[in-house]
């Protein structure tokens, strides 16, 4: 489920509205505004337009988990926030900890083949609902992945920082930091 998942942040969105990948000139995250996704019930603070767009459709023992993911190519770096959800309980402490050790061991494998490595990992959560911050340094920059487990839900967000972008490091992080789970 996880790496599936993960490589998601990896590839190219569908782009939506209009903005283009390779844009030299890319809107700041600073005003931005904030997007909204009711079917995702989350919120951050990145705006309603200039994002790409993806359904997902992941296979798991269980049958397919689905959700959508959001790319935003920004001044300060790349983000992404989206969700699945699958048939069963996922922030179940037994099922947790084989999500939370698959993302680890998947990005380490990912980042290895990719010249990278996975250099921090701490456990964080979201108005009690349990995460992930995992950093990884590949030869291009960084990558800040967290996720999040909220009953069958399983939340990411990612800023991916290339070298040139990594003074933006705590403008990135505040951006995650304004991931919002909505009731």
């Amino acid at each position: 489920l996880a790496f599936t998942f993960l490589l998601s942040i990896f590839s190219p969105p569908i782009r939506a509205q209009g903005f283009g990948v390779e844009s030299k000139s890319a809107p700041s995250v600073v005003g931005a505004g904030t997007y909204v996704s009711l079917q995702g019930r989350f919120s951050i603070a990145l705006p309603q337009q200039h994002h790409g767009f993806r359904g997902l459709s992941i296979p798991t023992p269980n049958g397919n988990a689905t959700g959508d993911s959001y790319e935003w190519r920004m001044k300060e770096g790349a983000f992404n926030a989206g969700y699945v959800d699958a048939a069963q309980p996922l922030d179940e402490p037994e099922t947790s900890k084989g999500v939370f050790a698959g993302v680890r061991e998947k990005l380490e494998q990912l980042a290895k083949d990719s010249g990278g490595k996975l250099v921090s990992e701490k456990q964080i959560d979201l108005n009690k609902h349990q995460g992930r911050e995992l950093r990884v340094e590949f030869f291009t920059g960084l990558v800040i992945y967290r996720v999040y487990l909220v009953s069958g839900r399983l939340y990411q967000v990612a800023a991916m920082l290339k070298y040139d972008q990594q003074a933006n490091e705590e403008i990135a992080v505040n951006v995650l930091d304004s991931f919002k789970i909505l009731n």
